[in-house]
């Protein structure tokens, strides 16, 4: 027969292995998420550099090609309205208006010419 203390520790030593089986099932359940999340991280992984290293992907896929876009087509925008602006003073222009800013008025006419006959890009 037990005494009362054999049977504390017996009762313990179950409770302990009860515990310990827990632990390990747990532990082994963490470890099949764990290769579970990191066989589809390199997936992932695999898969994103697979589509940035392909010549075909296109462009409209890449986030950045819609900014660039969209800042293309503003400057476009800006430069029609100052080609716009500069045309018209350029075409309103009757002379010099005073003789001591001569140079740097005809100066100011070449580059607004030499501007104008530029072809324009993008625009």
């Amino acid at each position: 027969m037990m005494t009362r203390e054999q049977l504390i520790w017996a009762i313990s030593e179950m409770e302990n292995d009860v515990d310990r089986k827990n632990i390990a099932a747990h532990d082994q359940a963490q470890r099949v998420v764990i290769a579970r999340l990191e066989a589809e991280h390199k997936d992932l992984v695999l898969r994103n550099k697979l589509l940035r290293d392909r010549p075909d992907l296109p462009l409209e896929r890449i986030q950045a090609y819609d900014e660039v876009i969209t800042k293309v087509e503003q400057q476009a925008k800006e430069n029609k309205t100052m080609r716009e602006a500069l045309q018209l003073l350029y075409d309103t222009q009757n002379g010099c208006p005073l003789p001591k800013y001569e140079a740097d008025w005809n100066r100011a006419m070449e580059l607004a010419a030499r501007a104008l006959r530029e072809k324009v890009t993008g625009a």
